[in-house]
């Protein structure tokens, strides 16, 4: 442990290049819809009935408060993403220098740090981050239950969690039962009541429809086929074992070599990577990043592997491993100088060409965020999920336009923006409002109601209408 402060030093060097060009990527569509509904929410708006929201309370009331200190100064809520990534790599220092040496807990939290979806998630103020930084913290204090007070904080960071991300709940309940089983601690039941408590009361006050929505973009409850599930998740996984090989490798090499023990993280990685892939199997929507969670046991069953090895091959195994996961899945870096302004421009304009009271409803959040213009009840609602369940649909945004007096309007209709996102070439493409099956019927209210104020294009880049109110 005596070079413990030297690792951590290098780590914060580290991790300080996740801090460069912070404002480079400005659609990733969630964010925006946070970074909207955390300024309305500043400005006075309640969450959940002025504006509407898709999931837990907590990284609003976070946004709100940076909001309040910062102003739309995206770098403020992006670094204070990138801290908790810092944060939670410290985390998993200090748990897996408890089951390793130091230097094993150094090359463990480099895995962490350097893992691609982490590099990109603590770039952007996003709700994985905070759930990851949450269970993070909880297993640090619940890995050492002989202390009331590590149950107690352990508890409360459960809970927490919980409020960060609905799905958090499944983790959050199977992590505390390996806990209280390994450990043999029976008041973590009392941290698991308290996590499904404040799992209900963030269902109740967000509202029926709201509720419903949340889960609808992930999950069509009433119409789960498993014969039609089953083709589009088995090439989910070979796509996923191709771009990011790192999740089912390492498992693979390393459990067989630590063997099946109630005394190691195997049964534990092994019962994750089946809650995580049945969560996926039932999702409407498949993302490599709803696998955030596994990087933890990966992480854990490296330092189970790191701890049975004995004198100077344990630190050659532990930078083979490092190194093949370097090669594998390096860290998207390219994320350092990507570059569109686009987003800036057209809320420069969309600002300068409005008067004070004007209301914007956009494809994305982040042209309210950073024109500062006023938004709409659902400005923090539409997303893919939504459109694609139908919630969001004409009728419903011809009766926000109307009710809520909206003046300009903005619609991304053509074009794709390609971006190095964790492991994956990704890409935007017309899927909120032009997504709609009954989009025709929206542009036909447009074309009487609304003129063509102007048109954002390049040669490579999306396409944006906006529209102004005629009449």
């Amino acid at each position: 442990m005596k070079y413990s402060k030297y690792y951590i030093f290098a780590l914060i060097i580290i991790w300080s290049v996740t801090l460069i060009n912070p404002e480079g990527f400005l659609y990733e569509d969630d964010e925006g819809a946070y970074l909207y509904i955390s300024a309305a929410a500043s400005q006075g708006s309640r969450i959940y009935s002025d504006v509407l929201a898709a999931k837990p309370p907590m990284i609003f009331l976070l946004g709100s408060a940076i909001y309040k200190i910062a102003g739309n100064n995206i770098v403020a809520f992006r670094y204070t993403a990138s801290v908790l990534g810092l944060l939670t790599a410290l985390l998993v220092f200090f748990i897996t220098r408890k089951i390793c040496d130091s230097f094993g807990a150094f090359i463990c939290s480099l895995l962490f740090l350097l893992d691609p979806i982490v590099f990109t998630q603590a770039r952007l103020f996003r709700t994985d981050i905070f759930m990851l930084f949450l269970i993070t913290a909880s297993m640090y204090f619940l890995s050492d239950t002989s202390r009331t007070k590590n149950i107690i904080y352990g508890s409360v960071f459960s809970a927490l969690a919980v409020l960060s991300r609905d799905n958090a709940v499944l983790y959050v309940i199977f992590i505390m039962v390996f806990y209280l089983l390994k450990n043999r601690e029976k008041r973590i039941i009392f941290g698991i009541i308290l996590s499904v408590c404040v799992f209900a009361i963030s269902l109740l006050s967000r509202g029926e429809n709201q509720v419903i929505g949340s889960f609808s973009q992930q999950v069509n409850i009433s119409d789960i086929n498993i014969l039609q599930k089953t083709g589009p998740f088995i090439d989910f996984l070979v796509y996923m074992t191709k771009k990011y090989p790192v999740w089912l490798l390492f498992p693979a090499l390393i459990i067989p070599a630590i063997r099946i023990k109630s005394e190691n993280h195997s049964i534990f990685t092994i019962s994750m990577i089946l809650l995580t892939l049945i969560m996926i199997f039932v999702s409407d929507s498949h993302y490599i990043r709803y696998a955030l969670i596994l990087i933890i046991t990966r992480i854990l069953i490296t330092a189970d592997l790191l701890r049975i090895l004995q004198g100077r091959y344990r630190n050659i195994i532990a930078s083979v491993i490092l190194i093949t996961q370097l090669i594998l899945n390096p860290p998207p870096v390219s994320e350092l100088t990507f570059r569109d302004d686009t987003v800036k421009q057209i809320a420069a304009y969309i600002r300068s060409n409005a008067t004070h009271g004007d209301i914007l409803l956009a494809d994305y959040g982040y042209f309210n965020f950073h024109s500062q213009m006023k938004g709409t009840s659902i400005s923090g609602y539409i997303s893919g999920g939504n459109v694609k369940t139908g919630e969001i649909n004409a009728d419903k945004v011809i009766e926000v336009i109307q009710n809520e007096n909206v003046k300009f309007l903005l619609i991304h209709t053509n074009g794709r923006l390609y971006y190095p996102y964790g492991s994956e070439l990704y890409y935007y493409e017309p899927h909120h409002l032009k997504g709609m099956k009954d989009y025709p019927k929206l542009q036909e209210y447009l074309n009487k109601h609304f003129t063509v104020k102007n048109t954002f294009a390049d040669e490579k880049g999306p396409v944006f209408v906006l529209y102004e109110r005629s009449n």
